[in-house]
């Protein structure tokens, strides 16, 4: 296995005054990543992605108002070339190319009416397609398919303050407009490479969707040195493309796309406090229930396509979340500061609904690849020499499978950052993740990368 990555990137900013930025960011970056098989190539199996990415950022004041505004542009080049010998012998060799192209437009603007009022109102607009061609090279196996989607939101939020600024509620409301188009998928010549039984095309149908989604939050300073908060909210997520655009094999048997896909909806009441226990610590707690409805799982149509079961992911599950947070930090001195961060979270599948699929009710399961428990302990230190953090993570056990039998081992690492500004405009910086090079499997059950050095010169202009 190997890998080779290049990234270039950078910024120009223009501050037409005090109150008026403009900046503009462009990245460009391009890898390649050996998958540990080969045959005749000197390259083996591989994969290569290459991006561009365009961002240009407004703060200003226009008027009353103050403007915030991002734009971006994000253009992906995906590219897998495979070979192997298969279990009967024979050599497969086969590549895939998928374009992608991401882009969007935030913009908000926010208007203080008095010292007790702010109201803030925008838009969000994103749009997106992918075009995917397999090809098997060793045989006359032909898979194309694409399609797009766009979604547009618009958004008002109110912030009021009550009683010397002890009180403040903050409520909001978000309309949004989700669009799924173009979608189709061609089948040429096919052989048990790619599971169809014969060529053909189709032309997807288009969706469209529509949510509204309120927010109440509100905040009471108990004492100056405790605030307290309550929010609830609810969140609207269109389905990925790939879901409804793509069918081929997979490593649990053979995906078959859903075009009628629908969103996913969650519900979320949170609760917690901010408090200044003493002069040089800070503590942040925080406790949240969440509700799914119409959550994507992959099920079982009950057929089989080349021996292999056939899966869809449909919206079937109902999922309730429960999770806490708890943050301290402590300021030994202006120089030396401690940071350390715990989580919690089980989620569980209250309903699973397998009307007209088959496979196992997992009604009472847990969701895979969520660690129950989570930490972080830092130590940051400034100093004349060299700035130097160290940094400790841990990753609590999970499972690995939908039915709660395999489960994924816990894991601790310790990282360490030493830099320093060389010049007005140089800077210079090691990072050493993972330093005593500890293996574990991570939650998509593959082999940690183990210790890994990233050296880092930058100089700003």
């Amino acid at each position: 296995m190997y890998l080779k990555e290049n990234r270039v990137g950078g910024t120009v900013g223009y501050e037409f005054n005090s109150q008026n930025k403009l900046e503009v960011e462009y990245s460009y970056y391009d890898d390649k990543r050996g998958d540990g098989r080969r045959v005749y190539f000197d390259d083996g199996g591989h994969v290569k992605y290459t991006t561009h990415f365009v961002r240009t950022k407004y703060n200003g004041n226009i008027g009353s108002f103050k403007i915030e505004a991002n734009g971006y542009l994000q253009h992906e080049h995906y590219f897998q070339f495979q070979e192997n010998i298969n279990n009967d012998g024979n050599y497969k060799l086969s590549k895939k190319n998928q374009n992608s192209q991401d882009y969007g437009l935030w913009i908000n603007a926010t208007r203080r009416f008095n010292n007790k009022n702010w109201l803030t109102f925008g838009v969000d607009i994103k749009q997106g397609f992918m075009d995917a061609a397999d090809i098997y090279l060793s045989s006359t196996d032909t898979l194309q398919r694409q399609g797009r989607v766009q979604s547009y939101a618009v958004f008002i939020q109110d912030e009021q303050r009550f009683f010397n600024d002890k009180l403040k509620i903050i409520a909001g409301l978000r309309f949004d407009y989700a669009r799924f188009y173009d979608g189709s998928i061609h089948v040429g010549d096919p052989t048990s490479n790619t599971g169809f039984e014969q060529s053909f095309s189709e032309n997807y149908g288009s969706s469209n969707w529509t949510a509204i989604s309120p927010k109440l939050a509100v905040q009471y300073e108990i004492s100056p040195a405790v605030k307290s908060y309550v929010s609830a909210s609810t969140g609207f997520m269109p389905p990925k493309l790939d879901d409804m655009i793509s069918s081929r094999k997979i490593n649990k048997g053979f995906k078959e796309a859903n075009p009628d896909l629908q969103p996913q909806t969650l519900t979320n009441i949170e609760a917690g406090f901010n408090t200044r226990p003493f002069k040089n610590a800070q503590f942040k707690t925080a406790g949240y229930y969440s509700l799914g409805k119409d959550f994507q799982y992959f099920v079982a149509t009950g057929d089989l396509v080349d021996g292999q079961t056939e899966l869809t992911r449909e919206n079937i599950a109902a999922i309730e979340i429960v999770g806490a947070e708890f943050f301290f930090q402590y300021n030994f001195t202006e120089n030396l500061t401690l940071k350390t961060n715990y989580s919690y979270n089980t989620s569980t599948i209250k309903d699973f609904d397998l009307e007209n699929y088959s496979g196992d009710d997992l009604t009472g399961k847990q969701l895979v690849e969520v660690p129950w428990h989570q930490a972080f302990l830092g130590l940051f230190w400034k100093n004349k020499i060299v700035n130097a953090t160290v940094i400790a993570n841990y990753v609590g056990e999970e499972y690995a499978d939908d039915q709660n039998i395999l489960i994924i081992d816990d894991h601790l690492t310790l990282d360490v950052r030493l830099s320093r500004k060389i010049h007005e405009n140089l800077f210079f910086a090691l990072d050493i993740q993972n330093i005593f090079d500890k293996v574990y499997i991570d939650k998509k059950q593959r082999l940690s990368p183990g210790r890994f050095i990233l050296v880092e010169l930058a100089y700003q202009f």
